[in-house]
């Protein structure tokens, strides 16, 4: 018995990972995104960020919208999608246009940021790299 002991470990896992497919365990791997984990400023590798507040608002400089950059500030809010990945909207209050950002959690369990360029398949990414 002892030695059948790691198959039924495994065949069990690969039933699991079978029955609630990657995106069901991967809320056992990861804590999903919260707002305190959004939290903090967010900077590209092109110089625009997003200083996102816990309050619910932000401040943004030169981030993608269209064919253009835009800076300014306003409220956000979250949508949990899997654990390993979201929708940040960020709606700005000047002209009233809102951003969709995605949050993407690596395997290795880095969150970061994906704004949509003009171009279908571009996107800039954001690292935080401070917290609140």
């Amino acid at each position: 018995m002892s030695r059948k002991l790691p198959y039924v470990i495994g065949a069990c896992c690969l039933m699991v990972v079978l029955c609630c497919g990657w995106a069901g365990v991967g809320h056992f791997l990861f804590p999903p995104v919260s707002s305190s984990s959004l939290c903090g400023t967010w900077k590209a590798s092109a110089g625009s960020n997003i200083n996102i507040q816990s309050s619910g608002t932000f401040d943004a400089r030169d981030v993608p919208f269209g064919d253009s950059a835009r800076s300014g500030s306003g409220g956000w809010e979250f949508a949990q999608g899997a654990s390993l990945e979201g929708v940040l909207m960020l709606r700005f209050r000047e002209d009233r246009t809102s951003l969709e950002v995605r949050t993407r959690r690596s395997l290795n369990g880095k969150l970061s940021l994906r704004a949509a360029t003009d171009t279908e398949d571009e996107y800039i990414e954001y690292r935080k790299i401070t917290g609140c």
